[in-house]
């Protein structure tokens, strides 16, 4: 290896153990601190993708770089990238060492540059990926390779597009590790080199054998002779051209490639030939738990697998010519196949139509230990499913639009060969994208015969998920009898379903004891609602359906989670929704007809979350005019882009207390029309409101006057009227006012009054068209620590009585304002612990004193003026900021010894 590639090598590592350590400690952290975490885990994971690609052409990129100017750049590229990733890392790697007081406010600067310049890095990263192609390098691993004769380990990285291995790696006598063998193409006769590595052990992945032309090679290999190998993967390629590939040499030569009988795992991946050899399927494979069999052009039927005694776990994918899986798949004269067998997938099997039943001794079973079985992308199947699975626990059917499946017999199918699910033990049910019979939805079918078969047959099932299935218009009569033990129930994409129930069960049948927890419907444009409503003439109807208006739905008085998404023409929620005394959380939303969410009683008494948004006609809360909330459980609501919402019903208040007193966080956005909150939600000191957050609210004149106990307050793009009244604030210590039309002085907004607020942040004040701020200055509060001043247009200077009485401030940021120019000549408070000042193109002046000595961190970024007087050694303001432990001038640590 040339000492540059050694050098670019050791780099990459280095930042492979950086990229695992950090995405699991202080920078994940950090970014959990600004709603980054995901994203900055995300991009640890995309470069370590894009490292293990670039490292695996280095051995042809160092090879290459003599002859190869092109290629030499790249090298050069890469390696100063290596170096810029890791100053970026370092660089978030210490500002999460440091105190999380003093990180929150910082956050706030430091969050849009260094978030681009990780979006700089991730396309310099996709640079270097694109001209690797261009310039034709080669995943490979050193020619010298094979001279490594005391080798025992070699795991390669990026193996899926290196294109073949090192001559003479027969020569590795002593391996025991090997991850991977590449077969490359017009190298067929290298698959020898395996037959002198007789100590192999562990997992091993062979690929390209469709390179492999000549039986000969392939049993000179030995794999039968190995016996240390637990896995084994063999991928034939699907680059080659049908014309090139030969079905009689492809089944010789799997033939040839027999493990040896103690492997465990086994997968055959793009086997071209018509047929299996014999010993897949040999029950001689005792020791076999897992099976993969995928992507096979050719083949039109199955091996006898059901002879393997221990396999546990069976995979078949991409079988593109099987019709029918016979009685070959079980096992010809196996007196218990599949006895060990617990998850069975077939997926996108695209010509499978019938599944042919083991029937040839009534004593015996087959899938004995089966619980988990999966049918998905199987368009054209028909037939009758296996019926009887003793253990089955999860069932998931998806794409298969031609399979009719039938939950219950009827009585005019009782005789039919039918999917019928009675399978007793299932725990878990996924049906999407199947037939129902006209039976399901039929409302002459569903008698209590049917009701007593569901309940024996169904109880047993605890979550179930229903997708696409188009004929699907309601649930049927007996569909809660069967499946009495439901937690958990979602309903996707259903087009034509229009109701859950009829009126009639929920009048006449109350269950035994309700499980049903969890309910979501998304997706089903024609759901109206979740009841079907019936008027009825005679007063018995009458009278049962107002009394369960008063006790609630019968079949869900359980539930604790209920959420609809995406419903076009749902009017209205069951009547007694209230009355669901379990219901802990509500979420309604993309359901544009719906013009209240409760018809009577108010919010269910155990409400603790109530999430809606984009209910385009809602009103109100309540149907009832006058009615008033009575929810003391309720700890948040948020409410986005109900245009039509005016205002809220008001609390309910008795004996003193507040109703809603538990009430700890209200967001409202995008609610144009709203004018009002109600006083009654926040009007007793006992209220437990901390967080109110109001956004694009165009109407609302004014908060609520009793806000005593809030600790944080967000306001956004709202009238001026809404942060004119601050006298009930006595506990507030975080307030953010972003883009609100205000036009008076900041001195005249009383914030000074605020003696508990401990950050501030004033961003985008349009209307405000100062040049400075008053010679009264801002009049803030004393007890600030963070300080925030964000797109000011107009404002050309701060005055020092801005900042005279401000003790406590530890952290000011500057952010955005084009005119500024100058901090107060007469200095910043010496509490000051960090100065952050961003795109500020006119500033150029820092206080005649200096700055103060307790600052242990300064930023400046887009402030072209004062860079070049903080130049290092050099600059007009040098000797005020020399002393800074902590100096980054547009992103670069200006104490790095590279940095000028």
């Amino acid at each position: 290896m040339a000492i540059g590639e050694l050098l670019i090598a050791t780099s990459i590592k280095f930042l492979f153990e950086k990229f695992a350590t950090l995405a699991s400690g202080e920078l994940s952290n950090f970014a959990r601190g600004f709603g980054g975490e995901r994203r900055i885990r995300t991009l640890l994971t995309k470069w370590t993708t894009t490292l293990e690609e670039i490292e695996a052409v280095l051995v042809d990129a160092d090879e290459k770089q003599v002859t190869e100017r092109g290629i030499k750049i790249w090298l050069e590229d890469l390696q100063d990238l290596a170096y810029d990733v890791d100053d970026i890392l370092d660089e978030f790697s210490t500002e999460a060492l440091r105190p999380k007081s003093m990180i929150t406010t910082k956050v706030r600067a430091l969050i849009p540059t260094k978030i681009v310049k990780l979006d700089e890095i991730t396309t310099r990263f996709q640079d270097l990926l694109e001209r690797r192609t261009v310039l034709g390098l080669q995943k490979k691993l050193p020619s010298d390779t094979g001279n490594l004769i005391n080798l025992r380990h070699l795991i390669v990285t990026g193996a899926n597009s290196l294109q073949e291995m090192p001559p003479k790696i027969g020569q590795l006598t002593s391996l025991q590790t090997l991850s991977n063998f590449i077969v490359s193409k017009g190298n067929g006769f290298t698959i020898r080199e395996l037959g002198n590595l007789i100590h192999l052990r562990g997992a091993l992945c062979i690929s390209g054998l469709d390179n492999v032309v000549d039986v000969v090679d392939a049993k000179a290999a030995k794999l039968n002779e190995k016996q240390g190998l637990d896995e084994l993967l063999m991928e034939w390629g699907n680059t080659n051209s049908e014309d090139s590939r030969n079905e009689k040499v492809e089944l010789e030569v799997l033939d040839m490639l027999q493990p040896d009988k103690k492997v465990k795992v086994l997968s055959i991946s793009g086997y071209y030939g018509p047929i299996f050899p014999t010993w897949v399927g040999d029950p001689l494979f005792s020791n076999m738990v897992h099976l993969v069999l995928q992507n096979f052009e050719k083949c039109t039927c199955l091996p006898p697998l059901g002879q393997l005694p221990s396999l546990a776990k069976l995979q078949i994918r991409g079988m593109k010519r099987v019709e029918n899986v016979g009685l070959e798949f079980y096992g010809w004269g196996c007196s218990n196949p599949f006895p060990a067998l617990e998850t069975l997938c077939f997926w996108d099997m695209p010509e499978w139509e019938d599944w042919s039943p083991f029937e040839v001794d009534e004593e015996i079973q087959a899938f004995a230990r089966l619980s988990e079985l999966s049918i998905r992308s199987c368009p054209k199947l028909l037939g009758k499913l296996p019926n009887s699975l003793p253990c089955l626990r999860k069932l998931e059917i998806q794409k298969c639009p031609r399979l009719v499946v039938e939950w219950l017999p009827s009585p005019t199918m009782l005789h039919q060969k039918r999917n019928t699910l009675h399978f007793s033990s299932v725990s878990s049910l996924s049906l999407s994208d199947i037939s129902i019979l006209d039976s399901i939805p039929n409302r002459e079918v569903g008698d209590e015969v049917l009701a007593t078969v569901a309940y024996k047959h169904l109880s047993s099932v605890t979550d179930m998920r229903i997708e696409n299935i188009q004929k699907l218009t309601r649930l049927p009569k007996w569909f809660f009898h069967g499946f009495t033990g439901l937690e958990e129930l979602r309903i996707r994409n259903c087009e034509k379903l229009t109701t859950l129930w009829q009126n009639e069960v929920r009048l006449q049948h109350k269950p035994p004891a309700p499980a049903l927890r969890h309910l979501e419907i998304e997706n089903c444009p024609q759901l109206i609602s979740l009841f079907e409503e019936e008027v009825e003439g005679k007063d018995g109807p009458q009278l049962q359906r107002q009394q369960q208006e008063q006790e609630g739905p019968p079949y869900l008085m359980g539930l604790m989670y209920l959420g609809i998404d995406n419903c076009k023409k749902l009017e209205k929620l069951p009547e007694g929704l209230h009355a669901l005394k379990c219901l802990q959380k509500m979420k309604v939303q993309n359901c544009p007809s719906l013009t209240y969410l409760l018809f009577r009683g108010g919010l269910p008494a155990a409400l603790e979350e109530l999430d809606i948004a984009h209910l385009s006609k809602l009103e109100s809360l309540l149907a009832e005019e006058g009615m008033k909330i009575s929810c003391p459980s309720l700890k948040s609501i948020r409410i986005n882009a109900c245009k039509n919402l005016k205002s809220l019903t008001d609390a309910m208040h008795s004996s003193n207390n507040n109703e809603l007193k538990n009430i700890s966080l209200v967001d409202i956005r995008g609610c144009e029309d709203m004018g009002s909150l109600p006083e009654g939600w926040f009007r007793v000191a006992t209220s437990n409101l901390r967080d109110l957050l109001i956004y694009d609210c165009k109407k609302l004149k004014a908060l609520p006057y009793d806000l005593s106990s809030l600790q944080e307050l967000k306001v956004w793009k709202c009238p001026a009227g809404i942060v004119s009244n601050w006298s009930s604030l006595t506990n507030l210590r975080s307030l953010v006012i972003d883009t609100i039309m205000i036009s008076k002085p900041l001195s005249e907004w009383g914030l000074h009054r605020l003696s508990s607020l401990r950050k501030l942040l004033l961003n985008g004040l349009k209307d405000y068209r100062w040049e400075s701020i008053s010679e009264d200055g801002m009049l803030l509060p004393t007890s600030l620590t963070g300080l925030s001043l964000q797109y000011f247009p107009n404002l050309e200077k701060l005055s020092f009585k801005d900042f005279q009485d401000l003790t406590s401030l530890e952290i000011l940021y500057i952010y955005d304002c084009r005119k500024l120019t100058s901090l107060p000549k007469e200095g910043l408070p010496p509490s000051l612990l960090h100065l952050l000042i961003q795109d500020c193109p006119k500033f150029a002046s820092f206080p005649e004193q200096g700055l103060p000595p307790s600052l242990l961190g300064l930023m400046i970024e887009g402030c072209p003026i004062l860079k070049q007087r903080c130049r290092k050694g050099k600059g007009r303001y040098w000797r005020f900021i020399s002393h800074i432990p902590r100096v980054d001038i547009d992103d670069k640590f200006i104490f790095d010894p590279s940095c000028c």
